[in-house]
């Protein structure tokens, strides 16, 4: 439903009656309604002899959305093919039960409000739009694995048990003009939103250094790295790391700090470490000229206030090592990024610690685009209306603390991720319409 008055009174509304196989026939059904409502001020007769002021708009909206993306079937108990045995020449399928059923599985719910303020100036040459947002999402689908032991000993369903607060604002500028036959706009883009677990399950009393309730959703846990062993004498001196008096570790290591002083480094000793994985800050500008048929068109866009996880296997399955591995710790190199070489990972070294917790901040000239198009004079002789020429490049530029890795490959569960990278690709065309 969509309602406007005079152009000032703006009201939409729309519900949804969403049904998912995913969940039993009781709960199947979930019913989703949305809001918004609009308010024109600068539309309003006091408002007139406020020349300088073109637009005022005030705008607020409510709405809720579900989610069912689980496993299906999570209501029923039941067997799936698994590995089998053999009895005499004969292979016998094995069948293992799809754990305990949860009949009461239904919706994760988000509820989402925003205000938000849209403001232009002289006749449209100044525009911003600002929204304030706050999403509560509820009964998100999780198992109950923090506060039941893995001695259990069945596969737990979800369950709606989880909430997590996501709340911040966006803000957007925009200055479009014109000097003389050049036009131009500048636009740029700030959103800002921040993470919190409500409730997760999580085992009685725990500590608070590892507790995750009030935090952000994928915060990362885990030791606290103080540098890199320089000397026998150091490994001999610290804490033990090995549970063998530290008689496995090397100058070049990476060693520990021991968080509760028991002189021993264990999983007491772990804790939050560095931000979430998920950017609290996302930004962007554009940048668009156009001069005598010369257009200039350019898109940046970063994001920052977030880490990655990257955990470098210099030699894994004999590949070749990236150079930024020659960084390593040596004798004649003891301030070096990373451990010492060796053939595979060591134990000690590939613990998640804060040794491998990256500032993922980057800034990408997303695309880049020259064109001209001919003038007008000269194509209307040859029976057409417009002929643009233009050369474009995307992921052109990338500006990043760790410049060997594409920034927007995020880690996946904690471990590093080196994939292959986005495109970067120069296009040249012609548009010619007749």
């Amino acid at each position: 439903m969509n309602y406007s008055f005079s152009d000032k009174y703006l009201l939409q509304a729309n519900f949804r009656y969403d049904g998912s196989y995913n969940f039993a026939k009781g709960n199947r059904w979930g019913f989703f309604p949305a809001v918004s409502a609009g308010w024109r001020v600068s539309e309003e007769p006091f408002m007139k002899n406020i020349s300088f002021l073109s637009n005022m708009k005030l705008r607020a909206s409510y709405g809720q959305f579900g989610n069912d993306r689980i496993s299906p079937f999570q209501y029923l108990t039941g067997y799936v093919f698994s590995q089998g045995y053999i009895t005499g020449s004969t292979y016998n399928k094995g069948i293992v039960d799809t754990g305990l059923p949860n009949p009461n599985v239904t919706w994760e719910t988000a509820t989402n409000r925003d205000l938000g303020l849209d403001l232009g100036f002289f006749n449209g040459k100044l525009e911003t739009e600002f929204t304030w947002f706050y999403k509560r999402t509820k009964d998100i689908l999780l198992p109950r694995s923090g506060s039941i032991p893995a001695t259990f000993g069945a596969q737990l369903p979800d369950e709606n048990i989880g909430i997590v607060d996501n709340s911040g604002f966006e803000l957007m500028i925009r200055h479009t003009n014109k000097i003389g036959e050049l036009n131009y706009s500048v636009e740029g883009n700030l959103t800002n939103a921040k993470s919190k677990v409500i409730f997760m399950d999580e085992p009685v009393n725990v500590e608070e250094r590892i507790r995750k309730t009030g935090h952000p959703f994928d915060q990362f846990f885990g030791l606290v790295s103080k540098g890199f062993f320089q000397n026998q004498a150091e490994i001999d001196s610290w804490a033990d790391q090995d549970g063998q008096g530290n008689a496995s570790l090397q100058p070049g290591d990476i060693k520990y700090e021991d968080i509760n002083s028991d002189e021993k480094i264990d999983g007491f000793d772990v804790k939050r470490i560095g931000k979430s994985g998920t950017p609290e800050l996302v930004f962007g500008f554009n940048l668009n000229l156009e001069y005598k048929g010369f257009g200039l068109a350019a898109n940046f866009q970063g994001a920052t206030n977030f880490n990655r996880y990257l955990l470098l296997d210099p030699f894994q399955i004999n590949q070749n090592a990236l150079v930024v591995n020659t960084d390593a710790w040596r004798p004649d190199n003891t301030g070096a990024a990373y451990p010492r070489l060796t053939n595979g990972l060591t134990a000690n070294n590939s613990q998640v610690s804060s040794q491998w917790l990256v500032d993922n901040t980057y800034l990408r000239l997303r695309n880049l685009e020259f064109s001209y198009s001919l003038p007008g004079s000269l194509i209307e002789r040859i029976g057409m209306k417009n002929i643009r020429l233009f050369v474009s490049g995307n992921n052109v530029l990338t500006f990043s603390k760790r410049s060997f890795v594409d920034p927007e490959i995020l880690s996946v569960d904690g471990g590093d991720v080196i994939s292959y990278p986005h495109f970067k690709s120069y296009n040249f065309g012609v548009n010619i319409n007749f």
